[in-house]
């Protein structure tokens, strides 16, 4: 779990919240009536299975269980479609099998990774990391009602499907080896951490050296 959550930036990103020490996300999901709950996902090592943890709620309906499930499986890519992608990928690229690599972290919905990719445009990752967090606050109030928003429905645009080649993959991997070497472990960075992790600054570090 920890290599197919930690090799985008996007699990850095709020709502999301990955504790280096457990290894496991925390982040809120989606249920039945449109509300949201908080969920840890983790992946003990003497187990072989993921460990769902749902919070505040005594008893999850089959119905909400299910929404959750799907959710994790599109966050970490858990899927025929997806093993055989992985399989196919792997064979064609003998480090990043030996890696472990070929699983990229994405949000539960497509809106959510389509807004954040957005957020990345033309700005720096520590700029990128705040207003992931500030929409994450306005969010919130719009959920209690404390702040009203009129908002033209524009997801069905965002949600025009993008491509995920494998040379993506490929240049993915090549990336994350970089940032790690400068690093160290995604993994076990930091919150405070985060903002050094970008693009403009991984490149002035290898003009450096």
């Amino acid at each position: 779990m920890e290599k197919a959550v930690c090799n985008h930036g996007f699990f850095m990103m709020a709502p999301n919240v990955w504790d280096p020490k457990s290894k496991s996300l925390t982040r809120p999901m989606t249920v039945s009536n449109s509300s949201s709950v908080s969920v840890t996902i983790s992946h003990p090592r003497t187990l072989s299975f993921l460990v769902i943890q749902v919070h505040g709620i005594n008893n999850v309906s089959r119905v909400d269980e299910e929404l959750i499930l799907q959710q994790v499986g599109r966050m970490l890519r858990i899927s025929d479609e997806d093993g055989r992608d992985v399989t196919e990928f792997q064979q064609l690229h003998e480090d990043a099998k030996k890696y472990g690599f070929g699983r990229i972290f994405r949000s539960p919905f497509l809106f959510e990774d389509m807004v954040k990719s957005i957020l990345l445009s033309n700005i720096t990752w520590e700029r990128t990391l705040g207003m992931a967090s500030s929409l994450c606050i306005l969010q919130s109030k719009l959920a209690d009602g404390t702040v009203h928003v009129n908002v033209e429905c524009s997801k069905e645009t965002l949600e025009t499907a993008a491509q995920s080649p494998f040379q993506s993959l490929a240049y993915w991997f090549d990336l994350i080896q970089n940032y790690e070497t400068k690093l160290g472990k995604l993994s076990e960075l930091s919150q405070l951490d985060y903002k050094s992790v970008s693009g403009c600054s991984h490149m002035k570090q290898l003009k450096a050296d």
